[in-house]
């Protein structure tokens, strides 16, 4: 099992869900969007360090497979990894699990981009944050193995 770090902790609120009574799509997407902001933060990429480099990741690819319904007063553990590291993208994976079961309820791969915000063209990643997510992927292998 790949190395992973927690990014979100949170509980399913009653205004969440939708019609059927779980939680509607739109709040595993929020859910796992802060979740990516936690996750950049903690290989480097922080809103300072990103303000420094006049820099942001964006989003090019997210794929979501739900797993398991959540209702009100579930809570929610996310835990994220590096599955792959470009020049200037990396592509990685959220695993949302109910706290109570550890059953997972979804999960999401994603590709993200860094973007010079002068430009708006790809810019490669940084040394400091290569090294960071480059630690995961290696420790990643070395659970493999």
């Amino acid at each position: 099992m790949a190395r992973s770090i927690e990014t979100y902790r949170g509980t399913v609120f009653p205004w969440e869900c939708d019609a059927n009574g779980h939680m509607n799509v739109r709040h595993y997407v929020a859910k796992f969007d802060e979740g990516t902001w936690q996750f950049m933060a903690q290989i480097g990429a922080t809103r300072a360090e990103l303000a420094r480099r006049n820099c942001g990741p964006m989003a090019v690819s997210q794929n979501i497979a739900y797993k398991r319904e959540l209702v009100p007063g579930d809570t929610v553990v996310v835990a994220s990894t590096v599955l792959a590291l470009g020049t200037s993208s990396c592509r990685f994976r959220h695993v949302m699990s109910d706290t109570a079961t550890g059953a997972v309820a979804a999960e999401m791969e994603l590709v993200g981009v860094f973007v010079d915000l002068a430009t708006r063209k790809a810019t490669p990643v940084w040394p400091e944050l290569r090294a960071k997510a480059e630690a995961l992927l290696a420790a990643r292998a070395e659970q493999a193995a």
